[in-house]
Order: structure tokens, then C-alpha cells, then sequence
């Protein structure tokens, strides 16, 4: 693949990995993280549901909580901008 000669894409100058490599690789990285994702949420349900009984798991639940919406809101300002670049580009009557 050619590398992209777009000075607006945030991918200037790079080779993209070809769709059917981003496919498989994306792929797995998402069964990898259902499987995290849902231990990480039963333990914090666990802690949660616990109550008075764990005051010492408060510090915990907080901090893994704003992790997780912190990085949150991190991807939705990537993906974002993404769409504001293929808006952009696919069709700049859209925006």
C-alpha cells in the first residue's frame, strides 16, 4: 500500500495496515476485551454491592471508574475527529 499524501488526514506520511489485517487484528483485540471487560465489571459489582462492608475498596471503585470514563472520553474525541475528516473528505456538503 502507498503511504497517504493527504496533509488534512492524520495519517499523512504513514502506510495504513490493509483493511483485511485492521479486520482480523481489531478482531481479536475485541474478544480479548470482552472478556476483561466482563471480569472487570463483575468485580466492581462485587465491590459495590458489598457497601458498608468494604469501605476500604472506595478508593478502588473510584479510581477504576474514572479510568474507565476518562478513557472513554479520550476514543470518543478520536473517533470524533475521525468522522470530521471523512466528512470532509467523502462529502463536505454533510458538516
Amino acid at each position: 500500500m502507498a503511504s497517504i499524501d493527504d496533509p488534512e488526514s492524520h495519517l499523512f506520511g504513514h502506510v495504513p495496515i490493509p483493511p483485511v489485517l485492521d479486520h482480523q487484528c481489531d478482531s481479536m483485540a475485541i474478544e480479548y476485551m470482552k472478556e476483561l471487560t466482563a471480569s472487570l465489571l463483575s468485580a466492581i459489582s462485587r465491590k459495590i454491592q458489598a457497601g458498608r462492608r468494604c469501605r476500604n475498596d472506595w478508593f478502588e471503585v473510584f479510581l477504576t471508574i474514572f479510568l474507565l470514563l476518562n478513557n472513554l472520553e479520550y476514543v470518543y474525541g478520536i473517533q470524533k475527529t475521525f468522522q470530521k475528516y471523512l466528512g470532509s473528505t467523502v462529502c463536505p456538503t454533510s458538516i
